[in-house]
Order: C-alpha cells, then sequence, then structure tokens
C-alpha cells in the first residue's frame, strides 16, 4: 500500500518532467528525415517507408518564443503557419497564411510521438507520422 501511495504523489511530478523534456527537446532546427508511415483502414499504423522520390522539404524550426519557420524563415506561402503553441504533447499550429482563391485543407495540430536521441516523430492530422532528425 505504501508503494501505491508514493506511486500517486510522484506521478504528477514524472509527467511534468517529460512535458517540459518535449517543451525543451523541440526548440530548435529540425530537418525533414524523408520517412513516413500511415494510418491504416483499421486504424494501425503500416512499416514506415522511405519517401524514394526526392522532393525538397524545407527544414521546420521551433523557437522559444512561439514562432514556426521554415527553412529558417517565417512562410508566407499559401496554408502554412506561422506560430504555435504547445501544450501536453500537442502542437497547436496558429496564424494561418491564407490566400485568396485558395481553399486550405489543413490541420492546425501536430502531435509528438516521440521525441529522443536526435530523432522527432510527429503524427499530423490522425493520419500520417513523420520522422525529423536534429539539423546539425
Amino acid at each position: 500500500m505504501k508503494k501505491l501511495y508514493l506511486f500517486c504523489l510522484l506521478m504528477p511530478v514524472l509527467l511534468s518532467c517529460s512535458k517540459a523534456e518535449i517543451r525543451n527537446g523541440l526548440i530548435g532546427d529540425w530537418d525533414y528525415g524523408y520517412e513516413i508511415r500511415e494510418r491504416k483502414a483499421d486504424g494501425s499504423w503500416d512499416e514506415w517507408h522511405t519517401i524514394q522520390t526526392y522532393v525538397l522539404v524545407p527544414g521546420v524550426s521551433f523557437t522559444t518564443d512561439g514562432r514556426l519557420l521554415y527553412g529558417g524563415e517565417t512562410s508566407t506561402a499559401c496554408c502554412t503557419f506561422k506560430k504555435y503553441s504547445l501544450k501536453d504533447d500537442v502542437i497547436k499550429l496558429q496564424d494561418l497564411v491564407s490566400c485568396p482563391y485558395v481553399d486550405c485543407a489543413y490541420c492546425d495540430e501536430w502531435k509528438v510521438i516521440s521525441l529522443e536521441d536526435n530523432v522527432l516523430i510527429l503524427e499530423k492530422c490522425d493520419i500520417i507520422q513523420e520522422k525529423y532528425t536534429r539539423a546539425q
């Protein structure tokens, strides 16, 4: 019973540490890893596969002041976001760049699935997961 009581007391502390680790670990520059997996119809995830067709995807940067940068700059491209906030393991995207005559089909939340060993895995729109590596 003592162990269970101790566990219940320490659990909020342990959870807050992981939130702080995500917040601190997320800050910085991330290169697109060209690895992706998709959610199957049954809700499970398929295997990771490498994108074979080379398409230049700019890196993404999360700043301490809540700015979201692409290739080191604030994006002006249609249907991109300029800012973010982080709550627990969810990145809430904000300040959408909208353009006339463009209907932006987007999702405004990315979930941090994993952040360790300089590899970031983000789940986007509840349908894909993408890997990023910390920029050197």
